[in-house]
């Protein structure tokens, strides 16, 4: 529920109010009490004194106050209207950097889907800081999901976090494109900054156990890491000029690598992905995954766009939109590398069935021997004759299922 400014102020002021009542209350008490303890007896009333009236019904002396009284007072509302103002103007600016985001790259998602945005919105706000956007009716993907996350210009700890620590405030936007399966065969595909592609390949189950660091002619390996399972898709795509210029030029730099690098890369990863990023339970979970295309960026200053700035987001976009295409028109492999990567999915499959056969076969034993247990806390419990007949049961009992066992094999001998 939303609180206005002015809503806010009414209440903190009276509650500012009750608390110099109470202070004034408390300060007439404290007198009374000095009175009492230094007056030795009672003195009678002066003739033209008028009587204390009662504790319940005494009056304020505003006189005997100061502003200095009101000193935490006038902090805490100092506070509490530095807050408010703050988050205001942080709302304010996170909108209006979204704005700017929409009116650069609008063109281009316009002129490739059919359906943007949700009730005539192109951008719709989640909280303070987050936008989402949604597109659909376009070839090769059925939908793209994203969210503009921008920085926490509302929450004053956070700025004063990013004002001694500049470098960790950013506006990234995230992209999460479903594509057609039966479009392209299986692949797993990514490109990380080299600084932090470890810990995301160990915390992603389909990049840590199917894909492999990889290396092509002319790939800035010092500032990316390259993974996949098939090196005959990257190879296609590293080939293809839009792709590999958008890749450079997300570094700063020209084709060549000349130029001045920037101080962090804007792509913080490119995941193309069939398979969960958790590991599975069940096999069905292979089946039932969505093959997705994931783009994270950093943004540039979005508050005042230069025309490089919004041609940098207009690249942004178009890699979007190439490597979409690029994936649907030629996600299918040879026969080769076809066979390898179903070789890896079922091998996949494989350990999921033997993981869960074990895991069956460990929850049977353990109930077995819970049972085992609760028949011999019962059976502690009979008299020594009934103990003696029960395990005489058992041992008739097992006895039989031997000369089963033993029947059983003699059959399999003789057939």
């Amino acid at each position: 529920m939303k609180v206005t400014l002015r809503s806010l102020l009414l209440f903190l002021f009276v509650l500012l109010a009750f608390a110099a009542v109470a202070r004034a209350e408390s300060d007439e008490d404290l007198e009374d009490e000095d009175e009492e303890t230094t007056t030795p007896a009672k003195q009678p009333p002066l003739f033209n004194q008028a009587p204390r009236p009662p504790p319940g019904q005494r009056r304020l002396d505003w006189s005997k106050f100061s502003w200095s009284d009101f000193q935490m007072e006038f902090y805490l509302l100092g506070g509490l209207v530095l807050v408010v103002v703050l988050q205001r103007a942080g709302q304010n600016k996170n909108a209006e950097i979204a704005k700017n985001w929409a009116r650069a790259t609008l063109p281009v998602w316009e002129r490739n889907f059919s359906l943007i945005g949700d009730s005539g919105h192109s951008l719709i706000r989640d909280g303070p800081r987050d936008f989402l956007i949604y597109f659909s009716g376009r070839v090769h993907v059925k939908s793209i999901h994203g969210v503009l996350h921008l920085a926490a210009r509302t929450d004053i700890i956070q700025r004063v976090v990013d004002l001694l620590k500049p470098k960790g405030a950013c506006d990234k936007l995230t992209i999460r494109a479903t594509l057609n399966k039966e479009e392209s065969d299986p692949i797993i595909f990514a490109i990380l900054p080299t600084s932090s592609a470890p810990e995301v390949v160990k915390e992603r189950w389909d990049l840590n156990d199917f894909a492999i660091k990889r290396d092509l002619a002319g790939f800035p390996k010092q500032y990316y890491s390259l993974y996949t399972d098939s090196p005959e898709f990257a190879g296609i795509l590293w080939d293809d000029a839009n792709f590999k210029k958008a890749i450079w030029s997300s570094l700063g730099l020209d084709e060549q690598g000349n130029g001045q690098p920037l101080e962090k890369p804007l792509i913080e990863r490119i995941i193309l992905s069939d398979l969960p990023q958790e590991q599975p339970q069940k096999v069905e979970d292979l089946s039932e995954c969505n093959k997705e295309l994931e783009f994270v960026f950093r943004l540039p200053n979005l508050a005042r766009l230069s025309q490089e700035e919004q041609a940098s987001l207009m690249a942004q976009a178009e890699l979007v939109l190439d490597t979409i295409d690029h994936v649907g028109q030629h996600g299918k492999l040879s026969a080769e590398s076809r066979a390898k990567a179903k070789k890896l999915r079922q091998v996949a499959e494989e350990a999921i069935l033997k993981a869960t056969a074990e895991e069956r076969k460990a929850e049977l034993a353990k109930k077995k021997l819970q049972e085992k247990r609760a028949r011999d806390e019962q059976v502690a419990k009979l008299s020594p004759e009934e103990q003696r007949r029960y395990e005489e049961k058992e041992r008739k009992k097992a006895a039989k299922e031997a000369q089963k066992k033993a029947l059983k094999k003699g059959k399999m001998i003789m057939k």
